[in-house]
């Protein structure tokens, strides 16, 4: 859970296929026609349980704001993530999340810095499911 920006309450993550998500792609859209990142990439959506809006952000991206052993992976390679913008984040790549099972939903998004690796698997609740590091 986090904050709503333009509120203050509570917000409550749901994670699945962007093309799925309310805030995600069109689900007609590739990333071949210019659309981003494709309609079925892991995403996560924030739902404001006091206002009713709605924010969403990559699952990668997500993971690296709220989840400590994602940072602290970082931190251990010389990287501050709370001190440099997300997009200067080194290996953020798209490529790096995708859908291990669809039901019940899981996905995993993977990082690397040099040759150390983490893969971080979550469930529809945005909850750790498993940590896998190398080096």
């Amino acid at each position: 859970t986090g904050f709503c920006t333009y509120c203050s309450g509570e917000t409550v993550p749901t994670v699945g296929p962007l093309g799925e998500l309310a805030v995600g792609a069109d689900p007609e859209e590739s990333e071949d026609e210019g659309g981003g990142r494709p309609a079925a990439h892991p995403a996560v959506q924030f739902d404001c349980q006091r206002c009713g809006h709605r924010s969403g952000l990559s699952l990668d991206y997500t993971l690296l704001l709220v989840e400590p052993e994602v940072e602290r992976f970082f931190y251990e390679h010389g990287v501050r993530v709370r001190d440099d913008l997300l997009w200067n984040v080194p290996n953020l790549d798209p490529e790096n999340v995708e859908t291990v099972q669809r039901d019940p939903l899981r996905a995993r998004a993977s990082f690397r810095v040099d040759d150390a690796t983490l893969a971080v698997t979550v469930d529809e609740d945005l909850t750790v499911l498993d940590i896998e590091r190398d080096g």
